[in-house]
């Protein structure tokens, strides 16, 4: 490569981080196994956990305002000199006194992070240097609850509980593009369409899909959980058709009547508004031109799958095993709380509180039989495993980039590393 004038380069410490990054695992295994416990301090309390985009940080937000970077392999802080000689040094990083980091990004290349606090404010950190480069004191309003870096690492995606989701430039240290139209808290942003659109949920029960050059909202789709999957309502037309009932069969799937009606929830009738509690690009298609999205929302016990470009429901996934478990749990209210992805997308794990429980679903289960076998056998659960990880509320869940690990805190004080 080419070294750019004026630059310096620590040659050792790149070398350091890249024999970290090579470290991938080949084939996704599912994660069961607790390796490694970080008990934290009494005075405060871990609420934020991220990997960077290289996998070689596992940094935490507290609820003090303090950011610190862990060795995961260690289970200790890094204190590596030639990765962050900052730590090495019992320096850490700090958002704000007392200022909860709500929320942490890196951008793609790793070498910026983002953090957001409680009171609003964001931060852009040269995080291998330890150095705050652009501060945002008001952002928002009020707490900041997801952040994501555009694809060149120029612009910082914000949203918050106050409704409303922003764009900020780093050169400009400026707000961009505004993007107003959710009635509740927005639970999460991101980009998607290679940066050319940006998808949004929020507790008001709507995902929304906007342009990121105008701003208009291109698609707002309510009530996920009553919509029916693309394929299946292709199937359902098709045998309407072929047995003399098309037309009605047809309108009644598209507009409501007596065949169709809402599903149930855990054996309850949905509510009116479900709250949009995180959505996950698919690593399968997040470089093709037809992005897809997972989404989870609470009081239900589905993943839904949805296609960026159309804003079309794909596919419901959804274990008969889990929700024969939940029907027993009804004195409970029990709710899908977090998600991740592996890294490859071959397994979704969801989280359910109040009972601290992580499931896996196998996404590619049924199509890795058929493959196996060369026929179409009787589809199987797509619930794969399931087990406790903490024994409090957790509060984030996070897996790495490309290598089978995940990390969890809890309202316990523990961070725990798990691997399968």
């Amino acid at each position: 490569g080419h070294f750019v004038k004026g630059e310096t380069y620590d040659l050792f410490r790149d070398y350091e981080r890249h024999q970290i990054a090579d470290k991938r695992d080949r084939n996704e295994k599912i994660v069961r196994k607790n390796t490694c416990v970080i008990p934290y301090s009494k005075q405060s309390s871990m609420t934020c956990v991220a990997f960077s985009a290289d996998g070689n940080l596992l940094v935490s937000g507290s609820s003090d305002g303090f950011i610190e970077i862990w060795d995961y392999d260690q289970g200790k802080l890094l204190k590596d000199g030639h990765i962050v000689a900052y730590q090495a040094n019992d320096e850490l990083l700090i958002h704000g006194e007392n200022d909860a980091v709500r929320a942490l990004a890196f951008s793609r290349d790793s070498q910026l992070m983002a953090s957001g606090g409680d009171g609003g404010s964001v931060k852009i950190w040269k995080v291998y240097d330890g150095v705050n480069s652009v501060t945002f004191a008001d952002a928002h309003c009020m707490s900041i609850t997801s952040l994501a870096f555009n694809k060149n690492g120029t612009q910082i995606l914000t949203a918050s509980i106050d409704k409303k989701i922003k764009i900020f430039g780093l050169k400009s240290r400026r707000i961009l593009k505004e993007f107003d139209g959710h009635d509740a808290f927005v639970n999460q942003a991101m980009y998607v369409n290679h940066g050319v659109s940006v998808i949004s949920c929020a507790s008001d029960g709507c995902i929304k899909i906007w342009d990121t050059k105008t701003t208009d909202c291109i698609h707002s789709i309510e009530r996920i959980h009553c919509m029916q999957p693309q394929l299946q309502q292709q199937q359902k037309q098709l045998q309407g058709v072929a047995s003399g009932g098309g037309l009605t069969q047809y309108l009644t799937q598209q507009y409501g009547g007596d065949g169709g009606g809402e599903p149930e929830m855990q054996g309850k009738k949905p509510p009116a508004t479900v709250s949009i509690k995180a959505m996950l690009c698919n690593p399968m298609t997040k470089k093709s031109r037809e992005e897809e999205v997972y989404v989870i929302l609470d009081h239900c016990s589905a993943i839904y799958l949805l296609q960026v470009k159309t804003g079309k429901l794909l596919r419901k996934i959804e274990s008969a095993k889990l929700n024969k478990h939940l029907s027993t749990k009804q004195d409970e209210d029990r709710y899908f709380a977090d998600m991740i992805l592996s890294a490859y997308g071959q397994f979704v794990y969801v989280l359910t509180e109040p009972d601290h429980v992580l499931y896996c679903f196998d996404v590619l289960k049924n199509a890795n039989h058929a493959k196996k076998s060369g026929k179409q056998k009787k589809k199987s659960d797509l619930l794969s495993h399931a087990i406790k990880i903490h024994d409090d509320n957790v509060t984030c869940i996070a897996h790495h980039p490309h290598r089978n690990i995940v990390a969890t805190i809890s309202n316990d004080r523990k961070l725990k590393i798990w691997r399968p």
